[in-house]
Formats: C-alpha cells, structure tokens, sequence
C-alpha cells in the first residue's frame, strides 16, 4: 500500500475531517500526526520540518477557511512561527483566518495529547493566538510604546508587513489597530495590496503529509 509522503491531502479521510471541523492543524512532525490521529484529531498536516510556503498555505485553504499553526513555545518555535505569519499574510482574503498555538516548552503535540488528552489539546487550539494578535503582541516587544520614537517605530516595522494584506476589512481594521498603538493616522494609499505584484514562486514544494486513520500493514 503507496505510504508515500508525496499523496498530502489527496487523502479522502483527511479532507472529510478539516471539512467537519473546518479547520487545519499544521505541525511540524509525522509522529505528531500520528498520535494526534490516533486520538481523535484527524484534520491535522504535518510540514515534516520543511517551512511553510504560499503554495502550501494556498492548498490548505481551499479545504478550510481557517489554519492553526501548532508550534513549540520555545524561541525556535516562535521564530518557525514569525516565519509562517509573514508568508500567510498575502494568503488572507475572503475571510480567512490563520493562528498559532505555542506549546509549553518541553512538550509537543504528540506528548501533550498523550499526557492530558484529546479534550484538553481542542481547548489549546480554541484558544490560540490569532495572527493580528501575534503580530502586534510581537512588534510591541520589541518597542517601547511609551516613547514617541518607540511608537514611530512601531508603525516602521508594521507597515511593510501590513502592505502583503489583500485589501479588505481585515486590513481595514489592521490599519485601525496600528493607529490605535502608535498614535499615527495610517495613508490607506501607502498600504497597497503588494503582495498581487509579486508572483506566486512555482518551485515544487515539499508535500504535506498525512496518515490516514486505522490504516494497517498489507
């Protein structure tokens, strides 16, 4: 029976369960996968260490309207974190939604399902951070807001990020918070959709994989 990495989400079963939760979990190792599987947590990818790209990102969201970026807590996890937010920005239109679940350090999902359980890792992914929140709560740390040059700062380093969000309500209101913490009003001329000038790179990504439930040696 072909196990081969390369069939991603040509899996019956994997696109049957991201359409019931209409949602995908993306985490970094097969044997992830697998425990998350074998647990009941079957709308789940796994990006075998390789980053995530747009074609990646655009994949996932032609089964679902929403992606949760599973991530160890530590410093690597959250730089792998800042890395995939700055691809998925030019990815969301039409509503959809991207977010991260930092675990705590130590563990991973495989660990932690096992430990606490099916039940206890859903709550986790309800409440993960989303990617506006992350974005802020990131470039907040490394600026001091309650100084003028810290906010004018602020705006310097989210401005070219906000320029890959098609535009829409969700930069609308990504502009709005971005005024609201550094004070300035921002030109909605500046922010144009940049991300439309550039073209998708056609390199052959590396394939999500999967493992399909209660599959058993021939």
């Amino acid at each position: 029976r072909d196990r081969s990495p390369s069939r991603g989400l040509g899996d019956v079963y994997k696109r049957q369960a991201i359409a019931k939760q209409d949602e995908v979990l993306v985490v970094e190792g097969y044997l992830d996968v697998i425990a998350l599987v074998q647990h009941g947590v079957g709308n789940t990818v796994a990006t075998l260490g390789t980053a995530t790209t747009p074609l990646h990102l655009q994949q996932l969201f032609r089964l679902t309207s929403s992606v949760v970026f599973c991530f160890d807590g530590d410093r690597a996890g959250r730089t792998a974190a800042w890395r995939a937010l700055q691809v998925a920005l030019s990815e969301l239109r039409d509503g959809r939604q991207a977010s991260f679940l930092f675990l705590p350090e130590g563990e991973d999902p495989d660990s932690l399902i096992r430990a606490q359980g099916p039940d206890t890792f859903r709550l986790l992914v309800d409440k993960a951070t989303p990617l506006p929140d992350f974005l802020f709560d990131s470039l907040a740390g490394e600026t001091d807001l309650s100084r003028m040059d810290g906010r004018a700062r602020l705006a310097a380093l989210a401005t070219p990020l906000l320029e890959k969000i098609p535009q829409g309500p969700l930069l609308d209101l990504m502009q709005q918070r971005l005024t609201e913490l550094s004070g300035l009003r921002t030109d909605p001329t500046r922010l144009t959709n940049k991300s439309a000038q550039h073209k998708t790179t056609r390199t052959q990504p590396v394939s999500y994989t999967h493992l399909r439930a209660h599959e058993t040696d021939s």
